[in-house]
């Protein structure tokens, strides 16, 4: 007798019936976060300097409970961002660095949780999240161990740096369209954004071929907040 395949039949048609997901691939420093987690890091704190803005209030933020605010050990080089968070959690502790994460760089408790709850008020609709990022794909893994309640909604597999895509094109913005359609082949809809796109809007070509909508923010910005999240789902649910 042969074997009974209608369960797998079933299960395969509910498979092919269910709606195709929307997604929102975001950027990460100066979109999710207020200030530029990347720069500070790497080139203020790693290189002992003032190079970018946004380390002044890292720096004042660390003089006032006096955590060191430089680099001890430059560990690998050619990896400056995770040296730079390495040497920082081994002399500053990993508590210490998730509260400088959060209150510096994510904007404190409130926008925390007025962020996840847009997160978790999305994904009831149906939509599907990513970080994409110019910076390093496993900085942005260690920072989100101190935000908690945004894990849930960028899981590993849904964070990588343009270094690990597979596209040549000079606009870094359209090398983070490309990848989205990557990351997610099969969405309906998918939404980048990103402040960058201020200053690298990707060609239309590119836009076109991976069928990616944009949402810009102002360039170095404090990201999003709820006015410009509500601009996100009226796009990504459009």
């Amino acid at each position: 007798m042969p074997a009974d395949r209608r369960a797998l039949r079933q299960a395969l048609s509910q498979q092919r019936a269910a709606p195709a997901a929307r997604f929102v691939g975001f950027d990460f420093d100066c979109t999710l976060t207020v200030r530029h987690f990347f720069k500070v890091f790497a080139w203020c704190y790693a290189q002992r300097s003032s190079a970018h803005p946004h380390c002044k209030a890292f720096y004042d933020w660390c003089r006032e409970r006096d955590v060191e605010h430089e680099i001890q050990e430059l560990l690998d080089p050619s990896d400056p961002m995770s040296s730079a968070l390495e040497d920082f959690c081994r002399h500053a502790g990993e508590k210490v660095f998730h509260e400088v994460f959060r209150e510096v760089f994510l904007g404190g408790d409130e926008r925390i949780t007025m962020v996840a709850s847009w997160l978790e008020s999305m994904r009831q609709k149906g939509v599907e999240f990513g970080i994409v990022t110019a910076g390093t794909s496993t900085a942005v893994l260690r920072a989100l161990s101190a935000a908690p309640e945004w894990q849930p909604f960028f899981p590993s597999d849904r964070i990588w740096d343009t270094q690990q895509g597979r596209h040549s094109i000079r606009s870094l913005a359209g090398h983070k369209v490309l990848m989205l359609r990557d990351i997610c082949p099969t969405a309906c809809r998918i939404v980048l954004v990103d402040d960058s796109i201020e200053r690298d809007r990707p060609p239309q070509w590119v836009l076109d071929a991976a069928q990616v909508s944009l949402v810009d923010l102002p360039y170095e910005g404090p990201g999003v907040d709820q006015a410009l999240l509500d601009k996100i789902a009226e796009a990504v649910l459009a």
